[in-house]
């Protein structure tokens, strides 16, 4: 992603929602990659970022809870290992 626009660009390392995943806003959902450096971001109905609601880190894995402000969110993450084999989310 690219964090002055938070748009998607293409980069070979990285693996990402090209489309955005629908949700409930104010639900809390747990977000889970065997990846590293994750992040999410939702967007509005006319596919306008929002707000950044995750950065990761170099851990792997990465587990973490996020709650949307809008019903639609993207995410990925950075591995330049390219070893992402699984991604879960689920609502808490």
């Amino acid at each position: 992603i690219d964090w002055n626009t938070n748009r998607l660009t293409s980069n070979s390392n990285c693996w990402a929602t090209v489309d955005a995943v629908t949700v409930i806003p104010n639900q809390l959902y747990n977000i889970t990659m065997n990846g590293t450096w994750a992040w999410v971001v939702t967007y509005d109905d006319n596919d306008n970022p929002v707000s950044v609601l995750y950065q990761g880190s170099a851990n792997n894995p990465e587990n973490f809870n996020v709650t949307p402000d809008t019903s639609h969110i993207r995410f990925g993450m950075f591995d330049p290992h390219g070893q992402l084999t699984y991604c879960t989310v689920k609502a808490v």
